[in-house]
């Protein structure tokens, strides 16, 4: 048996929308410029033969039945004008979903919005809606912060719902992240080289010496954290000024938040493939 929405039975509606086992009274205008497919939807129904106890008018009615009543109700809310219903990240995924389906741009981009400003306080769960939903910038800036967290990450169930690429590319780019540690020395001895052509060998070697003790450690440490102890003091001058590029073809490309956070950190990242 079927039970009205407490929350959306409009007595003036004129639409029926079942979902599982709530009866939504709605108005088709409101769904229909909100949604192409909604206006396709319900340009297609007949008029129901259906009456119901509150009004002799039979009623359209459509079944959707790939959604739960709960969240459809949080997406009509977020509909309807007279209502604020806002984006929160118990309802940021099935918004999506919904969104993309229905083709509901002002929910879609809302909830766009919503990770923008809010990605640091849940990197894993916006990674996977930008490797989903592909939003480039997102998944870029988010795959920072998953870089720090890998380990936990890929135990995680999130992980598991990413592309085949997008899981493939993070494996593949934190191996060469741990093999790039434990082979410093090699760089080592390229920036001794330099620095003694340079005439300042002492300093630079005992600078990335002391460094080098402080990011070969176990656990391994995130990048941002490896990023801050070793590229420091004199070896980072030295660095800098002579061997950037080859700093970069060694440990990968390091580069801050497009908003810095507060720290100023310098984070691993994988790109989108577009």
């Amino acid at each position: 048996m079927s039970n009205k929405s407490q929350l959306h039975y409009y007595e003036d509606g004129d639409i029926l929308v079942v979902v599982q086992d709530t009866i939504f009274r709605l108005h088709k205008n409101i769904l229909s410029l909100s949604s192409k497919v909604f206006a396709d939807m319900f340009s297609c129904v007949n008029q129901s033969s259906t009456t119901h106890s509150d009004s002799d008018k039979p009623i359209p009615s459509v079944s959707l039945t790939d959604s739960s009543a709960s969240k459809f109700s949080d997406l009509v809310s977020f509909l309807y004008p007279q209502k604020f219903f806002p984006v929160t990240w118990s309802n940021v995924s099935e918004f999506l979903v919904l969104a993309d389906k229905y083709e509901i741009e002002s929910v879609f981009d809302a909830s766009k919005n919503f990770l923008e400003e809010k990605f640091q306080e849940n990197p894993s769960l916006t990674f996977v809606l930008a490797d989903k939903f592909r939003f480039p910038e997102l998944y870029k800036e988010s795959s920072k912060l998953i870089f720090d967290i890998f380990p936990a990450f890929q135990a995680t169930s999130l992980f598991r719902e990413l592309t085949p690429a997008t899981s493939l590319a993070l494996m593949n780019r934190y191996f060469s992240y741990v093999t790039a540690i434990g082979s410093l020395k090699d760089f080592e001895e390229r920036l001794i080289y330099e620095s003694d052509r340079q005439g300042h060998i002492r300093l630079v070697r005992q600078g990335f010496l002391d460094n080098l003790a402080n990011v070969q450690v176990h656990p391994i440490l995130p990048p941002s954290e490896f990023y801050r102890k070793l590229y420091t003091g004199s070896a980072k001058n030295f660095i800098e000024q002579h061997l950037p590029k080859e700093f970069i073809i060694h440990c990968g490309t390091f580069e801050s938040l497009k908003h810095k956070d507060k720290n100023g950190d310098h984070y691993l990242f994988i790109e989108m493939d577009i």
